[in-house]
């Protein structure tokens, strides 16, 4: 019997997608996460664990959350906590 496709999935969601706006000031944890090139350059779509348990895909298009969710995937690193802040326009991992 052929393997499912959904089977090798890491990031599924059948609901909307929020921004790490909607988590900034929160401690969660990155539980995976995929660097996807889009029209306008690179962006992340991470699977977060927030502080009361609840699974929320989040996206990022911030040049530094990229970076670091690069960095983590090539380190084999998750599950990572974080917390996101924001200093202007600039979004900041602590």
């Amino acid at each position: 019997m052929p393997r499912k496709l959904g089977d090798y999935a890491k990031l599924q969601y059948d609901g909307p997608v929020g921004h790490v706006s909607d988590i900034l000031d929160r401690d969660v944890t990155i539980e995976s996460a995929s660097v996807v090139q889009g029209r306008f350059g690179k962006y992340v779509m991470m699977e977060v664990v927030g502080e009361g348990g609840e699974v929320m895909p989040i996206r990022s298009t911030g040049m530094i959350i990229v970076d670091a969710i690069e960095r983590a995937i090539e380190g084999n690193a998750f599950p990572v906590q974080a917390r996101f802040t924001k200093d202007g326009d600039t979004y900041r991992i602590e």
